[in-house]
């Protein structure tokens, strides 16, 4: 199922504003794949989020920066532009800078853990 990681500047993001980013990531995303392909249920139990800290050696055009990997289905493929449009203001808002980039990263994958059990 999903998995999302959020690059995050610690100069710019304070803790409560990453918690409010955590809060609703699973949300969007699990909510985002779901209407855009019934077929293909997410919960927010399914969706895998990593926070990772921009250092000073990393060139990331934003101060929050995330990327979510999901499972190529055909419906989802047309509206992933307006997905990652959508998750980002969401995104932004949550973490109170303007400039939060989201990217859809639709792939070919499997897994060894049993999502279904989430359902």
């Amino acid at each position: 199922m999903p998995f999302v990681e959020v690059l995050w500047n610690p100069d710019r993001l304070i803790p409560h504003r990453l918690e409010a980013v955590r809060g609703v990531i699973p949300r969007l995303v699990a909510g985002g794949l779901t209407r855009e392909d019934p077929a293909h249920i997410v919960t927010p139990a399914m969706v895998d989020v990593r926070f990772t800290q921009i250092g000073p050696l990393d060139l990331v055009r934003s101060d929050v920066f995330v990327t979510v990997l999901a499972r190529r289905e055909v419906e989802r493929q047309h509206s992933a532009a307006d997905l990652a449009s959508e998750w980002a203001a969401a995104v932004a808002a949550a973490s109170g800078v303007s400039d939060a980039v989201v990217e859809l990263v639709l792939t070919d994958h499997t897994s060894s853990f049993d999502y279904g059990s989430l359902e």
